[in-house]
C-alpha cells in the first residue's frame, strides 16, 4: 500500500510539472509580466531516478512510449494572446531587414523613394532590336571633321591593270595581292607554289620592277603579273635584283610601294587580302576563314595579322581590308607618314595611323587574326606555337629572320616548294 502510495505521489508531481509548463506556454497574464517557473536540480534527479527505479510505471502500458522532459529553470516574458506584437520601427529594421524582392532594391536609396515621382525612359535608353539594324550597311566611324578628313582622288587605274584585277577577284569581291621587286624573285615563286597547293588560284602580283614581271612570264605567271605604273610612285625606287635587307635605303621605298599600291586598289572599290612573299599558305580554308569573318561582322573594316605577342601591334605582311572611307583614310595617313619620315616602314606609320581609330574590341573597325592560326616567324619557327597547342596554322610568316636566314628556316620546315634556289 505504501508502495502504491509513493507512486502515485511521483505521477502527480510529474503531471503538476507538465501542468505547470502548459500553463506557461498557454495563457499569459492580462499585462506584461516576467514569470519565473522552475524545479530545482535536485527535485529533477530525484524525480529521474524515481522512474528508473520503478520499472512498474513503464510496464502500466507496454504498447506506447512515455517521455517525460524535465526543464530546470524556464525564464519566460509574456504578453496577453489577443493582442498582436507591435514592434518598433528600429526593432523591425534590426530583427526583419529588408530583402531585395525587385530590382528597385538594388538601387540607391534616394531612388527608391516612393514620394518621388518614376523616372521617363528616354530613347536613347531603349535598346535596339534586330528588326532595328539594317546588317546590309557596314558600320563606320565618326569621322574627324575639318580638312584632315578629305581623302585625296585619283585616276581611274589603266585597264590593262584593271582587265587583270578583275579576271583575278575572288567570288567575294577580294583580290589576294602582293607588291614585289626582283630581288624577291624566288620568295614569290614559293609564295605562288604555296597558294596553288591551297586551291589559291586567283591572285595578282604587282611588279615594282619589269624584271620581275619577265621572271613570273617565264614561270607561266604573266596572267598574275602587272607592272606599277611610274606616277603611282611617291619616290625611285631603283631596280634591284637583290634581296633588300631589313632597314636598307631601298627597303624603305619598297614598303612605301606596298602602300601606294593598296590606297590604288582602294579608291577603285577593291577589297584587298595583302600578303608579303615571306608568307607560306598552309591551309584550304584560309580565304573561307577570312571571309567569314568579316561578313559576320558589319564594324569590321579591317583585319590584321599581330606583331609580338601582347595583341597590341599590327603586322602588315598580312592583313584584309574592306574598300570603304575608313580603310582610305589609315591608308592615306600612312603614307603621309612615309613621305614625311623617310625612314619610317610601312608597319611604323600603319600601327600609328590605326591609333587614331576606335580600337575597343566591341565596336572597333579593327580585328586582330589569332597568334595560334596566323602566326608571325617568332611564334612558328621558334616557339612551334601553333603546334604546341594543337593548332593548324593557316600561314607560316617568316618575318623575323632576314638574308639567308629566312631561306634556311623556310627549308628546314619544309616550307620551301622550289626545286632550287635559282
Amino acid at each position: 500500500m505504501e508502495r502504491h502510495a509513493r507512486q502515485y505521489f511521483l505521477l502527480a508531481a510529474i503531471v503538476v510539472v507538465g501542468l505547470t509548463a502548459f500553463y506557461s506556454t498557454t495563457f499569459t497574464h492580462t499585462a506584461q509580466v516576467t514569470a519565473l517557473y522552475s524545479v530545482s536540480a535536485q527535485d529533477a534527479q530525484a524525480v529521474a531516478q524515481a522512474v528508473a527505479n520503478e520499472p512498474q510505471l513503464a510496464w502500466t502500458r507496454p504498447t506506447h512510449t512515455v517521455t517525460y522532459t524535465v526543464t530546470y529553470t524556464v525564464t519566460y516574458t509574456t504578453t496577453h494572446i489577443s493582442s498582436p506584437t507591435h514592434l518598433t520601427t528600429e526593432e523591425q529594421r534590426t530583427l526583419c531587414p529588408p530583402v531585395p524582392s525587385s530590382p528597385a532594391a538594388d538601387l540607391p536609396e534616394e531612388d527608391q523613394d516612393p514620394a518621388k515621382p518614376a523616372k521617363t525612359v528616354s530613347a536613347a535608353d531603349v535598346l535596339p532590336t534586330l528588326e532595328d539594324q539594317d546588317p546590309a550597311e557596314p558600320t563606320e566611324p565618326a569621322k574627324p571633321a575639318g580638312d584632315a578628313d578629305v581623302l585625296p582622288t585619283f585616276e581611274a587605274i589603266p585597264d590593262a591593270i584593271m582587265n587583270r584585277v578583275r579576271k583575278n577577284t575572288h567570288d567575294d569581291g577580294t583580290l589576294v595581292t602582293a607588291v614585289v621587286n626582283s630581288g624577291m624573285a624566288n620568295y614569290t615563286l614559293n609564295w605562288i607554289s604555296s597558294l596553288l597547293y591551297t586551291g589559291v588560284t586567283k591572285y595578282l602580283v604587282f611588279c615594282i620592277d619589269p624584271a620581275l614581271r619577265t621572271i613570273l612570264e617565264s614561270a607561266g605567271h604573266g596572267e598574275h603579273a602587272v607592272d606599277i605604273p611610274a606616277s603611282w610612285f611617291h619616290r625611285s625606287v631603283p631596280p634591284s635584283s637583290l634581296f633588300e635587307s631589313y632597314r636598307s635605303s631601298s627597303y624603305f621605298g619598297v614598303t612605301h610601294a606596298k602602300s601606294l599600291v593598296v590606297q590604288r586598289l582602294l579608291h577603285q572599290e577593291v577589297q584587298v587580302l595583302f600578303s608579303d612573299v615571306d608568307v607560306v599558305f598552309l591551309s584550304r580554308h584560309l580565304l573561307p576563314f577570312i571571309n567569314g569573318m568579316w561578313k559576320t561582322r558589319d564594324e569590321t573594316h579591317m583585319i590584321f595579322s599581330q606583331e609580338g605577342f601582347d595583341r597590341t601591334t599590327i603586322n602588315s605582311g598580312f592583313y584584309w581590308m574592306r574598300s570603304s572611307n575608313v580603310t582610305r583614310r589609315v591608308l592615306r595617313d600612312t603614307i603621309a607618314m612615309q613621305d614625311a619620315e623617310p625612314h619610317t616602314t610601312q608597319q611604323q606609320a600603319m600601327n600609328r595611323a590605326l591609333g587614331k581609330l576606335d580600337m575597343d574590341m566591341r565596336t572597333s573597325p579593327v580585328v586582330y587574326l589569332d597568334l595560334f592560326f596566323f602566326p608571325h616567324g617568332l611564334a612558328f619557327f621558334r616557339n612551334n606555337i601553333p603546334k604546341r597547342f594543337g593548332a593548324e596554322a593557316f600561314i607560316a610568316h617568316a618575318n623575323y629572320f632576314v638574308g639567308d636566314d629566312k631561306l634556311q628556316i623556310l627549308k628546314k620546315e619544309k616550307l620551301w616548294y622550289l626545286e632550287t634556289e635559282d
